[in-house]
């Protein structure tokens, strides 16, 4: 039987839930919004430009901010090590790319990316 780190009840598990689809949702809308500028891995696409509307009006990097969220919500609902242990994984890779990722942008837009 696999052991919770915590007590769930029902109101935990639909403020996970709601923390999961909202943070998923907040990264298909930034993807959307980025159109032609996405690319699976950091690297220049062809016409790039720097984006500053929907969610890059208001943070940096929502789709990795997004699917981090969606794992803490996933860690609430599921609550096992297992889940906390794969939450910490993403968060760490995402954290290292996007420290890369941020060299990149400012490398390529410089001043316009920084303000």
């Amino acid at each position: 039987m696999v052991k919770n780190l915590y007590i769930q009840g029902q109101y935990i598990k639909i403020i996970g839930f709601l923390l999961l689809f909202l943070s998923l949702a907040f990264s298909v809308w930034a993807r959307v919004i980025l159109g032609k500028n996405w690319s699976g891995v950091i690297q220049k696409v062809q016409g790039q430009r720097l984006i500053t509307k929907g969610p890059y009006r208001y943070i940096r990097n929502p789709i990795y901010n997004g699917i981090i969220g969606g794992f803490i919500g996933t860690f609430i609902i599921v609550g096992t090590l297992a889940s906390l242990l794969g939450m910490l994984i993403i968060i760490v890779t995402y954290i290292l790319k996007t420290i890369k990722k941020e060299r990149f942008l400012v490398e390529s837009f410089g001043e316009a990316y920084c303000h």
